[in-house]
């Protein structure tokens, strides 16, 4: 009987974590999670080193399937991901050689939210997030997760070198887009910072916000201070910032590296 490597290990227990029932989901994420922090470039048939091309992030796609994702991503040195999200899903970093840093905002579940003047003259309405303190990680940091309540809006550096890092999604990007982000200042551009408004160019509900806008004149919650910034009412004491959706960076693409290590499709 054919022994099982590592990876071959990875995908099955990513195949229990993300398709199975609630009950055992926990469990089967943290056994996958255990599984992940030993992976090695050798477990994967990948080398390490320097890249050849010009290109600033290649990717090598190990497997893919409605539920979750499967692959390593490899960043030149000084260059990143840029700020993106993840709508919806669960993930797990884990490095497999160089040094990343992960910048990373949390999103904000105040019920009313209120927009500094300034967001008019915007295409979209900015989202309201918690600022996480950056993360610096190493092949000996063990797994960095994400979830749709934490570091789901992120981008990654590779600091001092190149870096790669194994990356799991659930579920997949398939038939999702990515969408790409900036930090937004009000007091950049707004003209009167004691007032706060309804956005006019966006005629869609905030994906932060669960109450109508226009119902909650005089509460407490979701105050502006005259900087701009909301004051958190609920207990979370962190930075809060504004970020705005951009276009895809210029600057950033990825080319596409296959990957020659242990096949892994008839263990998902």
């Amino acid at each position: 009987m054919e022994e099982v490597p590592l990876v071959g290990h990875i995908a099955g227990w990513a195949s229990r974590a993300f398709r199975t029932d609630v009950k055992s989901a926990e469990t089967n994420f943290k056994r996958l999670c255990s599984l992940v922090e030993r992976v090695t470039p050798p477990h994967l048939n990948m080398p390490v080193g320097p890249s050849d091309g010009d290109e600033p992030v290649s990717h090598i796609g190990i497997c893919e399937c409605p539920q979750f994702t499967i692959g390593v991503f490899i960043i030149q040195s000084g260059r990143s991901i840029p700020l993106h999200d993840h709508p919806g899903m669960t993930g797990i970093i884990k490095v497999l050689y160089g040094t990343i840093n992960i910048r990373s905002y949390d999103p904000c579940k105040q019920n009313d939210i209120k927009y500094p003047p300034s967001s008019i003259s915007l295409d979209h309405l900015p989202l309201r997030v918690y600022k996480n303190d950056d993360v610096t990680a190493t092949p000996e940091s063990g797994c960095q997760t994400i979830t749709v309540d934490s570091g789901c809006y992120h981008a990654i550096d590779a600091v001092g070198g190149d870096a790669a890092f194994l990356d799991i999604l659930s579920p997949s990007y398939i038939g999702v887009d990515c969408t790409y982000y900036k930090e937004w200042h009000p007091n950049e551009t707004t003209d009167h910072p004691n007032e706060t408004t309804d956005h006019p160019n966006d005629t869609t509900d905030h994906p932060n916000d669960t109450t109508d806008n226009s119902a909650t004149n005089g509460s407490d919650t979701g105050k502006v201070n005259d900087d701009g910034q909301s004051a958190d009412v609920n207990g979370d004491n962190r930075e809060m910032s504004w970020l705005i959706k951009t276009l895809h960076p210029p600057d950033f693409y990825t080319d596409s590296i296959r990957y020659t290590g242990y096949p892994v499709e008839h263990l998902m």
